[in-house]
């Protein structure tokens, strides 16, 4: 385990060659049932060089990146700062997110500045292939995952008591926050269902229920369950297809599950014989409706959507009831 475990950081060093750093602030604003965040991003070990990027989780755009420096301190800054001073003159209100709830943005920091401390378990050849593997999917899936204002695709899977649970069912109880992640093996996917349930009671405050999805098998849920106490929904899409309704689906190349099995991690032993398959990491906030009305999904797999951004997006629903 202690081995799978320096593997695992070993990946998370690897691929800082994807565009995503260090956070360092980020402001969540929201008008007239649209929601835009703000980040400053440290791409290194200090202040610079740092950027600050622009979302819109409740429409169909990209990420925008807005202002970038290489050598000058307190210039990404100050561009936030006025950018959300600009924001706040035109109506929109705006908080410091991690006033709000539980930031993912500061346990990726942790991880990742622990990360780098470590030396990394893989060859060149092992590095080379991970990074063909990762701008490959880049580049086939550039746009993954259902958009705001489609219609969220119904299901059944069985949980992990092997109890059915359908979409359709949940949402006349009220919104569904639908988060698809790899599996109980992944830290990134762990930090981020970890900042999920301590900020469940600020989403079951606004009338929502969170519900995950996974390609691993029901007993290795159970013991997801049982390590971290989840209080929420863990369903396994055994067959695949829940992650491929959602634009999400995708199979790893043979030479990489090797590279994976030699270091000790078996895909396959956490989905199934035969299954090397992983969802792109996705949120979705649905409301009763079975409308998207905010997502977050990226090829780069430690990209997350925050919990602050899934909140606003329940408070605009809430708002329209």
């Amino acid at each position: 385990m202690f081995h799978l475990k320096r593997v695992l950081r070993s990946l998370a060093v690897l691929f800082l060659v994807v565009p995503t750093g260090i956070y360092a602030s980020s402001w969540s604003c929201e008008r007239n049932e649209h929601i835009r965040e703000v980040v400053i991003e440290y791409t290194g070990s200090g202040p610079v060089p740092c950027r600050v990027v622009y979302s819109k989780p409740t429409e169909k755009m990209e990420t925008l990146l807005l202002w970038t420096s290489e050598t000058l301190e307190g210039y990404c800054e100050e561009k936030a700062k006025a950018f959300i001073d600009r924001l706040e003159a035109w109506q929109w209100a705006c908080v410091d997110a991690s006033e709000m709830v539980s930031s993912y943005r500061q346990s990726f920091n942790q991880y990742m500045e622990k990360s780098k401390k470590e030396k990394s378990a893989f060859s060149d050849s092992d590095m080379a292939i991970m990074e063909s593997a990762n701008h490959a999917l880049a580049s086939n899936m550039p746009e993954p995952g259902i958009k705001v204002g489609e219609k969220a695709p119904d299901f059944v899977l069985k949980n992990a008591f092997g109890e059915s649970v359908s979409l359709s069912d949940k949402l006349k109880q009220g919104p569904v926050v639908l988060v698809f992640y790899r599996g109980a093996w992944c830290p990134f996917c762990n930090m981020h269902l970890h900042v999920l349930q301590e900020s469940l009671p600020e989403i079951q405050k606004l009338g929502a229920q969170l519900i995950t999805v996974t390609p691993q098998t029901p007993d290795k849920s159970v013991e997801q369950f049982k390590k971290k106490g989840y209080v929420f929904e863990v369903l396994s899409d055994l067959d695949s297809k829940v992650m491929k309704d959602y634009n999400l689906y995708f199979e790893l190349p043979a030479d990489l599950v090797e590279v994976y099995k030699n270091h000790g991690l078996d895909i396959e032993a956490f989905n199934g014989e035969g299954r090397a398959v992983l969802p792109i990491p996705g949120s979705f906030v649905i409301d009763s409706d079975g409308i998207v009305r905010a997502m977050h999904a990226d090829t780069d797999y430690k990209s997350r959507m925050e919990p602050s951004a899934i909140v606003n997006a329940l408070r605009i629903i809430q708002k329209e009831q």
